[in-house]
């Protein structure tokens, strides 16, 4: 595989042999320049797949330097906005706002060694219906442990699931506090728990859908992390004060706001709201996607 300099270098890597011609054609006839400097256009191309070119490596450094913000394009705004209801269905629906940074699907495989998700045809961020289902878990199991007293989250996850103890607990399941005290005192918790999260012989009954960026835009900025200690995290010397630090770049979503749908055929309003509310209480304590432990991921 050729692996030349500038746009035939980029247009080799990604599309060697026949297609290369066609690719070329689009590029030019699309703007390439353009695409980069512009402020409205399918950023998750322009970052996963037409990533600049300089100094030999790929780079979209400059491109994001000091953060830029995109305009989403009316027809999809407002697909966004009118997202119909399937008769019989009650839906509720979520908003929330990212101030200080979001970053989803860092760790998919990207030239740069980190990642954003966009949604595949519409190229904005978004956060995935089933991360948002999962991060509500969490916090259901929390509330659960909270009210036992006893925090034993692989045991509580389990019991509430209606599933076998788990083997790996390191005790029997006659042994296990979660098991012997939770049958009366968690009711409530454990019916609320498998009707919207569902077991292995039933789904659940809430339907979590992908949040969007509302406003009409987005913004995204560059940051960085430093890992400080490269060799000793190698496993290859010391953690000490000679290390040379190792400078890893992410992007990530800031001053955006989102909104997302919770739907449902069997569950009434208050139901819904009262997940809801939930949800929300969780992007506010704990965050969503990677980083959350220093305070990415907040939504309020």
């Amino acid at each position: 595989m050729s692996k030349g300099k500038g746009r035939d270098g980029v247009l080799d890597i990604l599309a060697p042999g026949p297609h290369r011609d066609y690719l070329r054609y689009y590029i030019d006839r699309h703007k390439y320049e353009r695409t980069i400097h512009g402020n409205t256009l399918n950023v998750a191309l322009l970052l996963d797949k037409f990533v600049p070119w300089r100094n030999g490596k790929f780079d979209y450094f400059a491109f994001l330097k000091g953060g830029k913000c995109f305009q989403i394009p009316e027809e999809i705004a407002g697909r966004m906005e009118d997202i119909p209801v399937p008769d019989g269905f009650r839906m509720v629906e979520w908003r929330g706002r990212v101030e200080g940074g979001l970053v989803i699907g860092m760790g998919a495989p990207h030239v740069h060694e980190t990642a954003l998700s966009f949604h595949r045809s519409w190229g904005i961020p978004y956060i995935p219906g089933t991360a948002l289902k999962g991060l509500l878990r969490t916090l259901y199991l929390d509330m659960a442990q909270d009210r036992l007293g006893i925090y034993r989250p692989s045991c509580m996850e389990a019991f509430l699931s209606g599933e076998d103890h788990p083997r790996d607990a390191g005790h029997r399941k006659e042994d296990c506090p979660v098991f012997s005290k939770s049958k009366d005192t968690l009711k409530d918790e454990v019916e609320e728990f498998r009707r919207i999260f569902g077991t292995k012989e039933k789904q659940g009954e809430i339907v979590f859908m992908d949040a969007y960026p509302v406003d009409g835009n987005f913004c995204l900025e560059m940051d960085v992390m430093s890992v400080h200690y490269p060799d000793y995290y190698r496993g290859e010397g010391l953690p000490a004060d000679w290390s040379s630090p190792n400078i890893i770049y992410f992007v990530k979503v800031v001053n955006t706001g989102f909104r997302g749908l919770l739907i449902s055929r069997t569950m009434d309003e208050g139901e819904l709201e009262r997940v809801r509310d939930n949800l929300k209480r969780a992007l506010e304590t704990y965050g969503i996607g990677a980083k959350t432990a220093v305070g990415y991921g907040v939504v309020r």
